[in-house]
């Protein structure tokens, strides 16, 4: 799947079915790509950003959000500079993930593919 500009906030945020990777890439510098999608409890995902590990120059930053905007997981860095979240569900919903640069600079070297799986 590749990334579908406007998707900078939650109203705007691309729908994903995972398993799937996305390719995305970061211009302007502020920018934050959001995505959403389901999840039922008891459900584990698991949602990666490969980017240095791929040679991109990004810096990037994962953060997990319920429906109401509460931060249920956050990472920076995992695989060197690639994030990795892992959190299990506990209750049925839309849940949004946000792929974001940790130091807010773009490039045209600032791409990334994010993968969101299921399972642990």
């Amino acid at each position: 799947i590749v990334e579908q500009e406007p998707n900078n906030s939650p109203a705007k945020a691309q729908r994903l079915t995972p398993p799937c990777e996305v390719s995305g890439q970061f211009f302007p510098a502020t920018e934050q790509d959001w995505f959403t999608f389901e999840a039922k409890a008891g459900e584990t995902v698991r949602v990666e950003v490969f980017a240095e590990r791929l040679g991109s120059t990004l810096d990037g930053s994962l953060t997990l959000y319920d429906a109401a905007g509460n931060i249920l997981a956050t990472n920076d860095d995992t695989f060197g500079r690639d994030p990795q979240i892992v959190h299990r569900f506990t209750t049925l919903g839309r849940f949004f993930v946000v792929v974001s640069s940790v130091n807010e600079k773009a490039a045209p070297t600032h791409v990334y593919l994010l993968s969101a799986s299921w399972g642990p």
